[in-house]
């Protein structure tokens, strides 16, 4: 049976990009500012999500591919999943959450919610909704250019941020990095 999914995926993608543009411009969960490190990698990670956005939107209206309806639907509960793990991050993080890498007054080291069992929840989040979004709509040549471009690019600002949260909660940081995993709840490998 062949679905005409179009007015849903145009939907979708409409939707999101509403969403990501009232929690960046309009939403504010606090209003006071700390310093800021590497403001660039905001920078960064805004360009390289915009462009697989694009890329999305670019290969759904040019490449006409039957749609499957398991890709779409594994994309859309890996959004939802998404979109649940990061507001529970954000609301976790509360004052001290910031779409930039910075250390506001009197910032402590949150290590509650879904902190307690990863240490990065929010770019966890970020990545799998990067991924999920192309998926959702069947741009499949998208979810490999968002590997590719995006997830680097998070990483890398996860590498920055680490460094910024070693140096301001030293010791403390430095147990929370030992004790508690990345991106997963519990031990692959021995070395992970």
């Amino acid at each position: 049976m062949h679905y005409n999914l179009q007015p849903f995926f145009v939907l979708f993608l409409v939707l999101v990009a509403a969403e990501r543009a009232w929690e960046m411009f309009i939403k504010k969960t606090s209003r006071e500012t700390g310093v800021i490190a590497y403001k660039w990698s905001l920078t960064a990670l805004i360009i390289t999500y915009n462009t697989v956005l694009l890329s999305t939107v670019v290969e759904l209206v040019s490449i006409k591919r039957q749609t499957s309806l398991s890709f779409s639907l594994c994309g859309l509960l890996l959004f939802v999943f998404s979109f649940i793990l990061r507001n529970w991050a954000i609301i976790t993080l509360g004052r001290f959450h910031s779409t930039n890498i910075e250390i506001k007054p009197g910032h402590t080291l949150i290590i509650q919610g879904p902190y307690k069992y990863i240490r990065h929840p929010y770019y966890l989040s970020v990545m799998i909704e990067v991924l999920s979004i192309p998926l959702t709509v069947n741009s499949l040549y998208t979810v490999l250019l968002g590997l590719i471009l995006y997830v680097p690019c998070v990483l890398m600002r996860i590498y920055l941020e680490e460094q910024v949260f070693q140096e301001t909660f030293g010791e403390e940081y430095v147990r929370y990095k030992e004790e508690v995993r990345a991106f997963v709840p519990f031990r692959v490998f021995n070395k992970i």
